[in-house]
């Protein structure tokens, strides 16, 4: 599969590169939890009032990148993460924009998890 967006390399080259800095070689070899939160350029224009962003990029093409840019450095293939938390917001006035990634063991499920309690943590 392959991205419309010619900048998708690019961003996987940057993730990949900023994982390298605070890894010490040693790949997850079990399940794998990502949480990401994109910090987006606001424009100018835009009302301060608009407190989502709702245009492109989607944030599962924003979620694919970082996760492909992740394979080789954090784990062998992105199939182990077996728990994907992501979201977008615009950077804060003066903030630049970016992602805070991070990757930790999965815990085992617990017996009889239902799919709302994924989000009855979520705030």
């Amino acid at each position: 599969m392959t991205s419309d967006n010619p900048r998708a390399k690019e961003w996987q080259q940057l993730v990949a590169a900023q994982a390298q800095t605070v890894t010490d070689g040693t790949l997850f070899r079990g399940p794998v939890t990502v949480a990401v939160v994109f910090r987006l350029k606001r424009p100018l224009s835009l009302s301060r009032h608009v407190v989502h962003h709702l245009t492109t990029p989607d944030i599962d093409k924003l979620a694919r990148c970082c996760l492909d840019g992740l394979v080789g450095v954090l784990f062998d293939d992105d199939r182990v993460v077996v728990e994907l938390r992501a979201r977008k917001l615009y950077a804060r006035f003066l903030e630049a924009p970016g992602a805070d990634i991070t990757v930790a063991e999965a815990a085992p499920p617990a017996p009889a998890q239902s799919s709302f309690d994924l989000f009855s943590e979520v705030q």
